[in-house]
């Protein structure tokens, strides 16, 4: 599946090339570069359009996706005229709708909600001419980071099958961070700690360029020890990477024991848009990333070397930077 509201002619073509299963289609305009490019390309394109169904999903406003005020589909009242255009074009091949709300979501009402809106318009669709073989319900099932209590992947399934088994489609979800949000931790080593004015730090050599979710959306992940704690009391730390702005904080006001340079500390909960969103912000290499299974560990990914932080790059006379150094 091709998603995304800005798709450019490039990646309509390629995703045409290539067969996709279908283009998930975000506005009128998108609909005619699609049509465009594939009578360019003597192909049909499948698609299925998003619609916006304008409903809340009760989360951070950054990941809020299918309000009417949101970026994203076609406003849930002008999808039958819209998709009236394709009944005539021999280029278009309109294989379902999709929405999705949005992410990190930990109740069920809002998936109900916009199912609901989804399967009436299918119906309505199908009235007027049009075949569908496919329904996308979109994603974001919330997870655990620290005191949530989002719906078990069994309830979600259970919520949605009673409104799905008899529609005679395929369905599609995207339950990404619910498979691999848990599964995964940043793994970090405490450098120094630091008493401040008023609060102490605990400051570590990951960053918000390994892990951006603390900066960008305010999130909480459980901090944890890795070896058995030292001996002391408990106290209200903030936890810092070592990036030069303020919002380079994991947490504050963290309960923790005694840690000291050397220790290691696990954040929990960073399988998702962890990796995926991290950078060289800062002049700091990518992290490596190993696989656990049980006893076993594999290295999936190398750390980047300091050279990659540069490579690619030219001198003003065009030639290629050193590899060594800059």
């Amino acid at each position: 599946i091709q998603s995304g509201v800005g798709k450019t002619d490039d990646e309509i073509d390629e995703a045409l090339g290539v067969g996709v299963l279908y283009i998930c289609v975000e506005s009128g305009q998108e609909l005619a570069a699609v049509s465009a490019r594939a009578a360019h390309l003597n192909k049909v394109a499948r698609i299925a359009l998003r619609i916006n169904p304008d409903v809340d999903p009760h989360t951070h406003p950054h990941i809020s996706t299918g309000l009417k005020k949101n970026k994203f589909g076609v406003p849930h009242a002008e999808v039958i005229e819209l998709l009236s255009t394709t009944l005539t074009d021999r280029h278009i091949d309109v294989v379902g709708i999709s929405c999705h709300i949005g992410s990190q979501i930990t109740k069920i009402a809002p998936f109900v909600e916009a199912t609901h809106k989804v399967i009436e318009l299918a119906g309505a669709l199908e009235n007027r001419g049009h075949h569908l073989t496919h329904l996308g319900v979109g994603g974001g099932l919330g997870i655990t980071y620290v005191d949530e209590a989002p719906p078990t992947l069994a309830e979600y399934g259970a919520s949605l099958a009673g409104l799905l088994v008899d529609s005679g489609k395929t369905i599609v979800l995207e339950p990404g961070r619910a498979i691999v949000g848990e599964a995964g931790v940043l793994l970090a080593r405490v450098i120094r700690t630091k008493r401040g004015a008023d609060r102490d730090f605990v400051i570590l050599d990951a960053g918000m360029n390994d892990l951006i979710r603390p900066a960008l959306y305010n999130a909480h992940h459980t901090i944890e020890p890795v070896a058995p704690q030292n001996a002391g009391p408990l106290a209200p730390v903030d936890v810092v990477g070592p990036i030069c702005e303020a919002s380079d904080t994991f947490a504050q006001d963290v309960v923790l024991p005694p840690l000291v340079s050397g220790d290691l500390v696990v954040i929990r909960a960073a399988g998702a848009y962890g990796s995926a969103m991290s950078s060289p912000y800062n002049g700091r290499s990518r992290t490596a990333e190993v696989l656990c299974d049980g006893s076993r560990s594999l290295l999936i990914r190398e750390r980047e070397p300091l050279t990659a932080l540069w490579r690619g790059e030219r001198h003003l006379n065009g030639e290629p930077l050193d590899d060594d150094r800059p």
